[in-house]
């Protein structure tokens, strides 16, 4: 199960980091649990990890830039946004 943490007003905490290192440890952890036909120990999964084991084909950084960033949405229902970023 997941623990929400709640939400953060960006009045009171502008600041917000993520990690552009990629590490596939936990997808294949968790894959290796699911073929075993068990579900994994909460504290093994990690949605980040999961989300950026897959190749996306997002555009290189510019220049000397560490990352750039992309996104796209569409609307049906309600508005969606994918938004997406690419390191070095």
């Amino acid at each position: 199960m997941i623990q929400e943490v709640g939400f953060a007003s960006v009045s009171n905490a502008p600041l917000s980091t993520f990690s552009i290192d990629i590490d596939a440890a936990s997808y294949a952890n968790v894959r290796r649990f699911l073929r075993e036909g068990t579900l994994p120990p909460p504290d093994a999964v990690r949605i980040e990890e999961l989300v950026n084991y897959f190749a996306y084909d997002y555009p290189d950084p510019v220049d000397d830039a560490p990352f750039r960033g992309k996104s796209d949405g569409s609307y049906g229902a309600r508005w969606r946004l994918r938004p997406g970023t690419t390191g070095r």
